[in-house]
């Protein structure tokens, strides 16, 4: 039987590279808009005690995409005014 993850969590997402401290061994979901802000949803196991960073950087439209980054979604803000590429780094120590 497989087991759970755990608990979705949101994380705020600014512009360009930033790292992210989330639990080992996260998923990421789904990233969208929530109150005008990139966000990204994970499952996370709540019950890990440590965090480590997940290097994520949101590109905007018409920027290079990331070399050796994966995909993880676009958010279209501001009615579609403002559409930005959200990539995952991986998990740094």
């Amino acid at each position: 039987m497989a087991s759970s993850v755990g608990h979705i969590w949101k994380f705020e997402l600014g512009m360009g590279y930033q790292e992210v401290e989330m639990p080992p061994g996260a998923k990421l979901l789904h990233v969208g808009e929530q109150r005008g802000k990139p966000t990204l949803w994970a499952a996370c196991d709540p019950m890990t005690p440590a965090t480590m960073r997940r290097m994520v950087r949101v590109v905007m439209t018409g920027e290079p995409e990331p070399a050796d980054a994966q995909y993880v979604g676009t958010v279209i803000l501001e009615g579609g005014d403002f559409v930005v590429h959200v990539y995952d780094e991986g998990e740094k120590p």
